[in-house]
């Protein structure tokens, strides 16, 4: 009984990681960035960068960021299409992790549970 909670944290982490993964499509331009604003505890972070055509936009990042991770200049994706849609690049990466992390607490729940069958 004490497996399900585990399940549904897996499945609910993986959901989570695709969600943030599609954040940024692959084929989004990279660029790089700098943060802007003070970083507010519960607000989402702000950023400039420099498109292709060499215009400066700003953006908000759709979930809260750590800059202490992503440091002063962070990647910033943007869609080459229509530059005003843009995120940190690095939430493609994180998505990824929550998705392994969600596996993983799957493939526990299942090794558990056949240990404890």
């Amino acid at each position: 009984m004490a497996l399900i909670p585990l399940l549904l944290v897996g499945v609910l982490t993986i959901v989570a990681g695709v969600r943030l993964r599609r954040l940024v499509p692959t084929h989004w331009v990279r660029t790089r960035g700098r943060w802007t604003g003070p970083a507010l505890q519960f607000e989402p972070d702000r950023y400039q960068f420099s498109a292709r055509d060499g215009s400066t936009r700003s953006g908000t990042a759709a979930v809260k960021t750590s800059r202490l991770w992503y440091g002063g200049t962070p990647t910033i994706a943007y869609d080459p299409d229509d530059p005003d849609r843009s995120q940190p690049a690095a939430f493609r990466r994180d998505g990824a992790v929550l998705i392994v992390v969600g596996g993983a607490a799957i493939i526990a729940t299942v090794v558990l549970a056949a240990v404890y069958s």
